[in-house]
């Protein structure tokens, strides 16, 4: 799996398979786990949300997890997507050819937190809006719809004309 801004990306070619978990109990994902790439030229802009389709997978080096009970998990992924978290790294991250952060440094990260039903007023907002920009199946149809009646008023009031009195 590859971390690449805001999505995971699975190749056949870079996978690699485990038999059993035994022993390996910690280091598995769970539905809604947010990864986050340590290193790397994109260290800041590379995270995203384990879904139930791409278990299971075991968390891999250099790669963190946040995982909370405090907050609502996608409030907190949006916050990483805001922007502030990239900022953040871009001051935090050490030199060099291959950036990285440092666990510490992710760990010291700060997300304020409004109340839970603000959090998910906020997350139902933002996945909603989210899907409106990512989904064909929903985003398409509704952009469509929505630049035909954008199309249908300016036809209309280009083409209203003021009759002519003689």
């Amino acid at each position: 799996m590859n971390i690449k801004r805001g999505m995971l990306e699975f190749n056949a070619e870079i996978n690699k398979y485990w038999v059993d978990s035994v022993g390996l109990e910690r280091f598995l994902l769970n539905q809604g786990d947010i990864v986050i790439a340590m290193d790397g030229s994109l260290v800041g802009k590379s995270y995203g949300t384990i879904t139930e389709s791409d278990l299971p997978l075991l968390l891999v080096q250099r790669v963190t997890r946040i995982r909370t009970s405090k907050a609502n998990i996608r409030y907190v992924y949006h916050y990483i997507a805001s922007g502030t978290f990239t900022s953040y790294v871009e001051k935090k991250k050490s030199p060099g050819a291959i950036p990285h952060i440092s666990l510490k440094d992710i760990s010291n990260f700060a997300v304020p937190l409004p109340p839970l039903p603000v959090q998910e007023r906020l997350v139902e907002i933002l996945d909603r809006f989210d899907a409106l920009c990512n989904d064909l199946t929903s985003g398409l149809p509704a952009e469509i719809a929505a630049r035909q009646k954008q199309y249908e008023y300016y036809r209309d009031k280009l083409l209203t004309f003021k009759e002519l009195t003689a």
